[in-house]
């Protein structure tokens, strides 16, 4: 007896589909990655991010979303962009690191924060944030670092 062919996902199929073959300006030129838009692999199968990956991208989205800018959670988020405009001063940083550190107990509680360093880079017209922290009941210790700058966005059509 033959088995069923398994059917297996191919974005190049959706895409056909779609149009967006013949529609260059809906390609997209990098794919998302997940949660938006996972993409199975050779075998058809979604691959689910490990404990690590979910807490890093957890920790970002704190860290990049602006206070009011998520709909029924107004005090959500951090907005870094927000303080390259501000001077770049040492009560500045601290201020920062202060609402950063509140920002992450609040809402990221798998972690423990280990520490917290904030340095501005390339003339001021950056900041840079690194974040060694420990997932709850793991002993290593994790690290991130996120470098936000203030330049203008090419938006391509």
């Amino acid at each position: 007896m033959m088995a069923a062919p398994r059917n297996r996902f191919d974005p190049r199929d959706l895409a056909a589909r779609t149009g967006a073959l013949q529609r260059p300006s809906l390609v997209l030129r990098t794919p998302l990655r997940w949660p938006l838009l996972p993409v199975p692999d050779a075998d058809g199968v979604l691959p689910w991010p490990t404990l690590e990956r979910c807490v890093a991208d957890s920790i970002r989205i704190v860290l990049a979303t602006r206070p009011g800018e998520q709909l029924q959670q107004p005090g959500f988020g951090v907005g870094l962009e927000d303080e390259l405009a501000a001077p770049n001063t040492v009560a500045r940083r601290a201020a920062i690191l202060t609402r950063i550190r509140a920002a992450l107990k609040e809402h990221e509680p798998r972690i423990e924060t280990v520490a917290i360093d904030i340095d501005a880079v390339d003339g001021g017209r950056a900041l840079r944030v690194e974040i060694r922290y420990r997932l709850t009941g793991v002993a290593a210790v994790q690290r991130l670092a996120v470098a936000v700058r203030n330049e203008p966005v090419a938006i391509q059509a």
